[in-house]
Formats: structure tokens, C-alpha cells, sequence
């Protein structure tokens, strides 16, 4: 036993469980995933990775959607809240849509720059995710690491939530 747990720490990985909804249907809520923690030391995070990061003093889970220098679009309303992404083919259509008088005054496209050395991230499942709509564009150095995917023996296992996080299910 000793053995076994010497050798995973000494291992570039590591394990983490999903909470929340935000990365579905990839990765479930309560779900094992490993992460690897020296990925980034020898390579740049690119499009459609997904990662570990750190944010607010929480670790979040995202796909990488943009990369310094490149541009994300994103819809903002007149009434408020965070600004929505729009990806590939939904921006032309938008584009249409807002010069429609109706929509002119209450949507506005954005055009966002992502800095070089930051990554724009946004959970799989747009509608309940907290991500860099809401927080921006997040510095690559508060990457922890790439998700590998989910531990062998583990394809379907979810943990049950303690009694303290039924409140958020």
C-alpha cells in the first residue's frame, strides 16, 4: 500500500472529480477525470484542449475555445448580464439578425482580442457554466494541467455527493 501511494505521487498526473454540469455531455457531473500536470511545461495550450486551471481560489474545469491572439465573439445584452459566446456558423447568422432593427437596440456583437499568453475558456455546456464570459481571458500560468480523460475502470463511475452538496444538485 505504501508502494502504490509512493508511486502516484511521484506520477505526472492526477486525479479530480467534475462538479457541475458545465463540461456535459463530455465530462459528468461528480465524475473521475486525471489531469496532467507537466503538459503545459512542454507545450502551449491549443483549441479544444480541456484543463484544470485555478480561479478566484477555486480549480475549474474548461475547454480551451481561443488562444492569445486569436478573436472571440461574443453577444452582449442592453438589459445586462455576462455576454454569451458565439462560435463558428452562429456568427454570420448573427450578424444578419442584429442589423435587424427589432434587435439593433437590446444585442450588441463584440469582437474580444485574447491577449497573448492567455486562453479564452468556456465550459462544453454553455447555458450553466461560470467561464471567461463571465471572468475574461484566463493567464495560461493559472493552468494546472491538460484533462487526459476519464481513469481506466471508470467510464460511467460517478461518486455520490456528501450530504453537504445536495443543496447544489
Amino acid at each position: 500500500m505504501v508502494l502504490a501511494l509512493g508511486l502516484t505521487w511521484h506520477q505526472p498526473w492526477r486525479p479530480g472529480v467534475v462538479v457541475g454540469h458545465s463540461m456535459a455531455p463530455a465530462l459528468a457531473d461528480l465524475q473521475p477525470y486525471l489531469f496532467d500536470l507537466h503538459y503545459y511545461a512542454r507545450h502551449r495550450p491549443q483549441r479544444g484542449d480541456v484543463v484544470v486551471f485555478d480561479h478566484a481560489g477555486e480549480t475549474l474545469i474548461k475547454r480551451v475555445v481561443a488562444v492569445g491572439g486569436e478573436r472571440v465573439t461574443l453577444v452582449e445584452y442592453a438589459a445586462g448580464g455576462p455576454p454569451l459566446l458565439v462560435e463558428g456558423w452562429d456568427v454570420v447568422r448573427l450578424r444578419r439578425l442584429v442589423r435587424n432593427p427589432v434587435f439593433k437596440q437590446s444585442v450588441r456583437l463584440r469582437e474580444a482580442p485574447v491577449p497573448p499568453g492567455y486562453c479564452f475558456l468556456a465550459g462544453d455546456n454553455r447555458s450553466s457554466s461560470y467561464d471567461s464570459c463571465d471572468f475574461g481571458p484566463v493567464a495560461e500560468s493559472a493552468i494546472r494541467g491538460k484533462v487526459l480523460g476519464v481513469p481506466p475502470l471508470c467510464d460511467g463511475l460517478r461518486f455520490a455527493a456528501s450530504p453537504a452538496d445536495t443543496s447544489r444538485l
